[in-house]
């Protein structure tokens, strides 16, 4: 049996990388995994590890400097006589402290590693293959000392090869997995939108006035009310005054159905504070409304089960964490066909287009033509149920065992390129994708 020990450059581990990381070890028994994180800028091959955190085998990061190399430290862990042990790095979309100690610790490593990154760019004109320069630089160095990478989409796979071709074989399409909320799936649109609405009428956290909007305009009881909604933090990157723009657009469009633009969150640092007063001068309390308030993890899939359409336009497309969450909660989504969150769209039979004014004419067909979001909406849970984090868990244990066996035996060939889930992907055979 092969064990994974997932390793994260985060002390402790954070954000989209944590949660990764998190819903795949749920999803598997303990003796096939492990955690590792550290602080790479404080040491090139040494790392650092202490005790274990909650009730997950984690290993963090602890002040005391110490000079285990990361081998000693996981097979002290695990005898390397009692089974095999893939090293599989998180590479996000922030730079490692020290790229260079990075390379530097890997040309040591004698353990197979593995490495996925989160967010490279296929679409970049800074090179002919659509990455980065910086990304092209990184990859040179990385390359050669790795057994494999995976990414998320086929569009970073195809620009990857295209600027490394005697390094394909090692590049594998392992898609980002979908967090399953059941209960938001079990609730019909009518139902979600009324358990919104009673969780922020009654949330010490949100101002009277919005209470009163909500409650005045039957925004989320009214049946004939069309709400095109945005959850999470404001950001400038996500640029939610878009929602309130193409809601003015669409209300002239498709007059007398009421439209209303519902942005859900709070800002978190000195930009997003400086955008939330943007955005306050742009809502009206009736059919703009900006609710700052941060939804906790348990009202965040049922906020975007309710919404009728999920608006999605940042600035940057490298990640499907968003996606997939509203993907995972039976939403509709009309985004930005771009990157990696085009891709996912299209792939989800959402609404993805490259420009918004059509992203505002699909929508506007969305609200004129009911039968269309049902459609949208079982494709979703299709997709969804496809890239469940539990499929996509095994997934990730079943590339480490053939590539633990591969090297094991000394068999030099080029392993298949994993896609995941149990239905089978266009032209693939067995759930791998032939790109």
């Amino acid at each position: 049996m092969t064990r994974i020990c997932f390793v994260a450059p985060f002390r402790p581990i954070t954000q989209s990388v944590a949660e990764y990381t998190s819903f795949i070890t749920r999803e598997l028994p303990p003796a096939r995994w492990s955690v590792l994180s550290f602080d790479p800028s404080t040491c090139g091959a040494s790392f650092i590890a202490s005790h274990r955190l909650m009730k997950h085998d984690v290993w963090h990061s602890v002040p005391e400097r110490t000079y285990d190399t990361i081998s000693s430290i996981v097979y002290r862990l695990e005898p390397a006589e009692s089974q095999n042990v893939v090293l599989w790095f998180q590479h996000p979309s922030c730079p490692w402290p020290n790229e260079r100690q990075f390379v530097e610790m890997l040309k040591c490593l004698d353990i197979p590693k593995v490495i996925t990154f989160h967010s490279l760019h296929f679409q970049s004109a800074e090179t002919p293959m659509g990455l980065r320069k910086d990304e092209v630089a990184l990859l040179e160095e990385l390359l050669p000392h790795m057994e494999a990478m995976t990414v998320f989409n086929r569009g970073v796979y195809r620009a990857v090869i295209s600027a490394f071709p005697e390094h394909r074989q090692k590049v594998r399409v392992l898609k980002h997995g979908v967090p399953i909320h059941t209960e938001s799936l079990g609730l019909s649109r009518k139902e979600a939108k009324e358990k919104l609405h009673d969780f922020l009428l009654h949330e010490p956290d949100l101002d009277q006035q919005s209470k009163k909007a909500l409650h005045d305009q039957r925004v989320l009881l009214d049946p004939d009310t069309f709400v095109i909604g945005e959850t999470g933090f404001l950001s400038p990157m996500k640029q939610s005054d878009r929602l309130f723009l193409i809601r003015d657009i669409l209300q002239r469009m498709t007059h007398p159905r009421k439209i209303v633009a519902l942005r859900i969150g709070a800002p978190r640092d000195a930009d997003q504070m400086s955008f939330a007063d943007t955005l306050r001068l742009q809502q009206d309390q009736k059919a703009k409304l900006l609710l700052e308030i941060y939804l906790p993890d348990d009202m965040l899939p049922i906020a975007e089960r309710a919404f009728d359409v999920n608006f999605c336009w940042p600035v940057e497309c490298t990640g499907s964490r968003t996606i997939t969450h509203i993907l995972g909660a039976g939403g509709i989504i009309a985004g930005r066909d771009m990157e990696e969150t085009g891709e996912t769209l299209r792939e989800s039979k959402a609404i993805a287009q490259k420009e918004l004014g059509l992203l505002v004419a699909s929508i506007r067909q969305l609200i004129l033509n009911p039968e269309i979001g049902d459609r949208i909406e079982s494709n979703a849970r299709e997709y969804a149920a496809r890239f469940s984090w539990e499929n996509q868990a095994h997934e990730h244990c079943a590339f480490a065992e053939e590539l633990a066996q591969m090297l094991e035996t000394g068999t030099d060939r080029t392993l298949p390129i994993r896609y995941g889930g149990p239905a089978k992907p266009p032209s693939s055979r067995g759930g791998l994708l032939r790109v």
